[in-house]
């Protein structure tokens, strides 16, 4: 399954270190809701919400709160192809896929989701 995801921009903040803590992150629409971006070397799937000023800044978005993101890969090379193969695989998991493939194969995830082991 070959996706072509649209490039945006996702302004993602406020972090807490002032009114103005924001980061701008060049990201890939993979729904209207859904974006993914890279946070060092984890690709991160997040809900974002667009700029309601379309006509002058169309591929504007911003960030809904961090509890409404997950980190979906890890160690990854930030290119075009292998953001698309993530997201391909992504919209074709299902819900249970994921968990047993993202959640529970995780070290991580015990934090981030709170799962029991």
């Amino acid at each position: 399954m070959k996706i072509n995801l649209e490039r945006v921009l996702v302004v993602d903040g406020c972090f807490g270190d002032g009114p103005l803590d924001y980061e701008l992150r060049e990201s890939w629409l993979i729904r209207s809701d859904l974006a993914l971006y890279f946070v060092g070397d984890e690709l991160v799937l997040r809900c974002v919400v667009r700029h309601t000023d379309v006509v002058n800044h169309p591929r504007l978005y911003i960030a809904k709160e961090l509890k409404d993101s997950v980190r979906v890969a890890k160690g990854i090379d930030q290119t075009d192809e292998l953001v698309a193969e993530v997201a391909a695989c992504l919209i074709r998991m299902s819900a249970l896929d994921f968990l047993i493939d993202c959640v529970m194969s995780d070290p991580m995830a015990g934090e981030e989701f709170r799962v029991v082991r």
